[in-house]
């Protein structure tokens, strides 16, 4: 039962979700929006299923190379300041765990 109610609520959300941009589009009530995102969906869901499968890729390829770009940058930053190179102030022995850190944040 529990199942089925979050799969009920996760559709009436994505519904909802659709409805109000239909209404932003073409200005309708939102029960009339409702109805035709409905409609839109079911009449495309092949293409509405790529288009998210696609936009769900590319979020999680940019929230990657955020990352990536965030332990590089710590890591010349680490490599390029005297006070962290050998024999500094506050040298360090591994520059893998501030870098780790870094890209955790």
């Amino acid at each position: 039962l529990q199942c089925f109610l979050k799969c009920l609520e996760m559709c009436i959300k994505y519904i909802s979700r659709n409805a109000f941009i239909q209404a932003a589009v073409t200005g309708s009530s939102f029960c009339t929006s409702t109805r035709e995102a409905f409609v839109s969906i079911t009449a495309n869901l092949a293409q509405v299923a790529t288009i998210t499968f696609l936009g769900d890729i590319i979020s999680r390829f940019g929230q990657i190379f955020i990352t990536l770009c965030a332990g590089l940058f710590c890591w010349t930053y680490l490599d390029n300041v005297a006070v962290y190179q050998y024999g500094g102030e506050k040298e360090l022995y591994s520059r893998l765990f501030p870098v780790f850190m870094c890209m955790l944040l």
